[in-house]
């Protein structure tokens, strides 16, 4: 599998917070995925965590 370095840190990261290794969360999004591209689940699983992260951001700067 290769992906580019912001992508390994990003997904370090997110397994990090979940006290998940990196192996464990690669399960599970592989799990989630069923059949297709591994290496394109993880650079959208990693994009929609930051993505998700921001829209959290923002509804609480519009609800303050």
């Amino acid at each position: 599998m290769s992906l580019e370095a912001p992508f390994w840190n990003g997904l370090k990261e997110i397994a990090n917070e979940r006290r998940l290794t990196v192996s464990m969360l690669v399960e599970k999004i592989k799990t989630d995925l069923g059949k297709g591209n591994l290496s394109s689940a993880i650079r959208l699983f990693v994009l929609h965590h930051y993505q998700d992260q921001i829209s959290a951001l923002n509804q609480r700067s519009w609800s303050a």
